[in-house]
């Protein structure tokens, strides 16, 4: 922190004084470097972090659609269930009015 604060304030120094911003240009491009130094990791993690997410949600979707899949296939099977019981129902009953006639 100490040496940020030093580069922050010898950048003022520098730059109060017009005939130094040459100096200036220099000091930016080694204060941005090492920002990028200290930062890459950070960045590396975060890139890493994206991917993990991406692939969680990729895991998710998948394992969603294989669930509306069984539910649509389960459900399809009890309505075909549910239509042949309302056959064989239908069958009994008029078998039944006409032993009844």
């Amino acid at each position: 922190m100490n040496l940020l604060f030093t580069l922050i304030l010898l950048v003022l120094v520098l730059c109060s004084n017009a005939e130094d911003c040459r100096e200036e240009k220099e000091l930016h491009s080694i204060c941005g470097g090492y920002c990028f130094r200290a930062l890459k990791p950070i960045l590396d993690r975060s890139e890493s972090l994206q991917s993990e997410v991406d692939n969680l949600k990729h895991e998710q979707e998948s394992e969603f659609k294989k669930s509306i899949e069984h539910f649509e296939a389960k459900q399809d099977f009890q309505h075909e269930r549910v239509e042949e019981q309302f056959k064989q129902l239908l069958q009994h009953i008029k078998s039944q009015n006409e032993t009844v006639e």
